[in-house]
């Protein structure tokens, strides 16, 4: 069953007002790449997480043009957050839905250095 809190963001993001705004200020950003350029362009990156005690983990990821990607993880995580998956506050998709959440997607490859 779909969440009171559910239902009223999808009334408010069903909004011809807030429709028109998006479409509005879409019409308004910077050109991205090409289409062409992102079939052809990867995005990686590398990050080392540190604990108290000293121990270190470095691991990379590889995956999609950074435009393309964007666009597939967002729609995946309001897919899940309309179906109800969410935690109040703020929160990174990987400690939601996990720290493979990004591996779901093709193309993306987890590499750990360590």
């Amino acid at each position: 069953m779909m969440s009171l809190c559910n239902r009223l963001y999808g009334r408010v993001l069903a909004t011809p007002a807030l429709r028109g705004w998006l479409a509005w200020m879409t019409d308004r950003l910077p050109d991205g790449p090409s289409l062409e350029e992102r079939e052809l362009l990867e995005t990686v990156i590398v990050a080392t997480a540190e604990d108290g005690a000293g121990s270190r983990a470095t691991s990379r990821l590889t995956g999609p043009e950074a435009y393309r990607f964007t666009a597939l993880t967002a729609i995946a995580v309001a897919a899940r957050v309309l179906d109800g998956d969410w935690v109040r506050g703020f929160q990174t998709p990987g400690r939601i839905f996990g720290p493979d959440f990004a591996l779901q997607f093709p193309g993306v490859i987890r590499e750990d250095l360590d």
